[in-house]
């Protein structure tokens, strides 16, 4: 019995023994594949999301532009009403300087007082005032008259584009040679200012009640 054992064959092995050998490979390469073919879907643009990224790049651009259209819009709105404030605040300020100027007389240095009204002044009240000044100057000089001018309140009466009607009242304490100082009186007077090439200037003068 030793001897048959010896000689007999080796055994192959079957069908099923390789077919459980190579089962595991093929899973492996199966496996291989299928991450083969996910990375391939998701290398591709899909179209469905570059439209949508077009579509927001497109709403950004839009909103951009309207947002620098509003921007520039308000701020030229803020430049109209702070330029038209500047205007109204010049023609006032120009009013109570002519009127501080006209009720500001010293005898001491009337040239130069007369001088400061007519470096403030255009138009008429300019010609009116320059050819009335020499005979203005010899009264106050022989009277030795002083008197100053103090602004209690002004606003504006009308208002255009280069041309201002200001109420302005003024209180004025006035003292002559030899006379007792009288008591302070109150002008009001209306003081219209012209705007002339950007500078502006008392263009008339005219005394109410």
């Amino acid at each position: 019995m030793a001897d048959d054992s010896a000689d007999a064959e080796p055994v192959e092995p079957t069908g099923t023994e390789e077919s459980s050998q190579s089962a595991p490979d093929a899973a492996v390469a199966e496996s291989e594949a299928e991450n083969e073919s996910t990375e391939a879907d998701d290398s591709v643009p899909k179209p469905g999301g570059s439209r949508r990224s077009a579509f927001a790049g497109i709403v950004g651009g839009v909103l951009v532009v309207a947002l620098l259209a509003l921007t520039g819009w308000l701020g030229y709105g803020y430049y109209q009403v702070h330029h038209e404030q500047q205007r109204r605040a010049m023609f006032v300020d120009t009013a109570r300087a002519g009127a501080t100027n006209l009720t500001s007389i010293d005898w001491e240095h009337a040239e130069d007082d007369v001088q400061r009204v007519l470096d403030i002044s255009t138009g008429k009240f300019y010609d009116d005032f320059e050819r009335r000044s020499k005979s203005f100057l010899e009264v106050v000089k022989q009277i030795k008259s002083k008197s100053v001018g103090t602004v209690t309140s002004s606003g504006l009466e009308s208002y255009s584009n280069d041309k201002a009607n200001v109420l302005v009242s003024v209180t004025v304490r006035s003292t002559n040679a030899g006379v007792p100082e009288q008591k302070p009186q109150v002008w009001r007077m209306v003081v219209t200012v012209q705007d002339i090439e950007g500078k502006s200037k008392v263009s008339n003068v005219e005394f109410i009640q």
